[in-house]
């Protein structure tokens, strides 16, 4: 299970006794790190996470797509309170006109 709230993105697994990696979240341009980790021993876990991996999302045509679709046009905000969301910062590197 995976949602975003605001600049915070939640991953959820539920299993008790496996690790899932590699699979993907679509995510805003940014950069991520673990705030919590329930994975931890402390936390009865087993320890299988690095918190001090910062985590960078591929380009996500999708999220072009609604920027495009939200009439953002390239070099313009989508939203002022996310500096770097904008075209030509979506990690495509265009900077043009759709």
């Amino acid at each position: 299970l995976a949602f975003m709230r605001g600049d915070l993105c939640f991953v959820f697994n539920f299993s008790p006794d496996k690790s899932y990696d590699g699979y993907g979240i679509l995510a805003p341009p940014g950069c991520y790190q673990v705030v919590l980790d329930t994975d931890r021993p402390k936390f009865g876990g087993y320890g299988n996470v690095d918190d001090s991996v910062k985590h960078l999302p591929a380009p996500d045509p999708l999220h072009l797509l609604r920027l495009l679709e939200a009439g953002v046009r390239p070099g313009h905000d989508a939203r002022p309170d996310r500096p770097g969301d904008s075209l030509q910062d979506d990690g495509f590197g265009t900077g043009k006109e759709a």
